[in-house]
């Protein structure tokens, strides 16, 4: 893992994945043009930020990869396991809404774009067929299996073998900053059957779950040996990362993208 700097824009690369034929970039939230409770580099409209400011921050990130704007496929969130395929480019903005916790191409004119802001991304590189997925893992997410369903998906549109598969794992809330109510816990121990103490911890606080440990099982259960896990909590880390807890919901969103090189 190393932090990338392109003029204004700071972002997070995974070794594993930079001598690989495809970009990838998890933006920190400096260097852009949002004012005062999204600066600066928010990415969603959704958050109260002015659209024609999160426009410009979106053609910052997407000039400094030489990638157009129109290469874009996104989509709106809804902590599923939905998944895209996205076979050409298209923006949830400007063509039929789409939503789906879960992005994939093999197409290197298309650009997998997300969102996050204490959730979890995974990206997921397929060095053998040259494929690419995105997903989004809250806290529902994870526990109906997004990774799983994301690693799956790839088996079916490119025959994707897991144990080729390089999985990456983004920043998002950290154990130590995540206490959970009732439903949450009752959710853990329902998918684990009993077995949930690897996933919640109690200490003086509260009991708290452990997202990025419980997507790191989720992959290895799905056949997946290659996972690179960056270990950045969100709400720890404000200064360099959005995060809609810590920030009691008046933040923004940090954007995620991904792209194949042409073969």
């Amino acid at each position: 893992m190393s932090v990338q700097q392109h003029q204004s824009l700071k972002y997070l690369t995974f070794d594993s994945l930079q001598n690989q034929a495809l970009k990838h970039a998890v933006f920190m939230r400096s260097g852009g043009v949002s004012a005062e409770p999204f600066n600066s580099l928010n990415l969603s409209r959704s958050v109260g930020d002015f659209d024609q400011n999160v426009a410009q921050n979106e053609l910052l990130i997407f000039e400094s990869f030489k990638r157009d704007i129109s290469s874009i496929a996104d989509s709106y969130l809804e902590h599923g396991t939905h998944a895209i395929y996205a076979e050409s480019a298209y923006s949830s903005r400007n063509d039929q809404i789409q939503y789906a916790d879960i992005l994939l191409t093999d197409n290197p004119d298309v650009t997998l774009f997300m969102r996050f802001g204490d959730c979890f991304p995974i990206l997921l590189y397929d060095p053998n067929k040259h494929a690419i997925a995105l997903a989004h893992a809250g806290w529902r997410g994870t526990l109906l299996g997004v990774a799983a369903e994301a690693v799956a998906s790839m088996e079916a549109h490119f025959q994707s073998n897991p144990r080729d598969l390089i999985a990456a794992i983004g920043p998002g809330i950290c154990v130590d900053h995540y206490e959970v109510g009732q439903e949450v816990i009752q959710a853990v121990q329902d998918k684990f059957d009993g077995n949930s103490e690897r996933f919640l911890q109690e200490n003086e606080n509260g009991i708290h779950f452990d997202i990025a440990a419980t997507n790191r099982f989720i992959l290895n259960k799905a056949g997946v040996v290659h996972i690179d896990d960056c270990g950045i909590c969100t709400s720890e880390h404000v200064q360099d990362w959005f995060s809609h807890r810590a920030e009691r919901g008046k933040t923004g969103r940090f954007g995620v993208l991904m792209a194949l090189d042409p073969k």
